[in-house]
């Protein structure tokens, strides 16, 4: 089977690129969370002085 070494070689990337960029992930979801909370929060402070 051809198909083999390549498969495995693929299942240690993942499994390499789940364990280690997990934690990343989770960062950057946070940071990304975190700036959308400060945008909204900045338009709608604008937009009540507005008024």
């Amino acid at each position: 089977m051809p198909k083999s070494p390549c498969w495995a070689s693929m299942k240690s990337l993942l499994s390499w690129s789940s364990s280690g960029v997990s934690r990343d992930a989770k960062i950057l979801a946070g940071v990304a969370g975190a700036l959308v909370l400060a945008v909204s929060l900045w338009r709608y402070s604008r937009s009540s002085l507005r008024s």
